[in-house]
């Protein structure tokens, strides 16, 4: 493992989420992830280098590419983003 990449608690990686759907009340579990503005990214590699996971590549010199399998969700690259173009979001399990 690299200087920079350090692990992350489990506890970040999957958690549990109620939503109410009309009258009934739906469990689901979700996780966290990050996704790149990719018109707005300028590939400049902060988010890579923060990454604690290796989660993030630059792709083709042009945008930022998250692997969704790999990301944690912690949004040290959301932090890092001097373009503002990171959000951390729900997605399903």
């Amino acid at each position: 493992m690299s200087q920079n990449r350090q692990p992350v608690p489990d506890i970040i990686k999957t958690i549990d989420s109620e939503e109410v759907l009309g009258m009934e009340t739906v469990k689901k579990r979700v996780r966290k992830k990050a996704y790149v503005g990719q018109n707005a990214c300028v590939a400049c590699g902060c988010c890579v280098k923060v990454c604690p996971i290796g989660a993030i590549r630059i792709e083709k010199g042009v945008w930022a590419q998250v692997d969704m399998e790999k990301c944690v969700g912690c949004g040290r690259c959301a932090a890092e983003c001097p373009a503002s173009v990171i959000t951390i979001r729900e997605a399903a399990v």
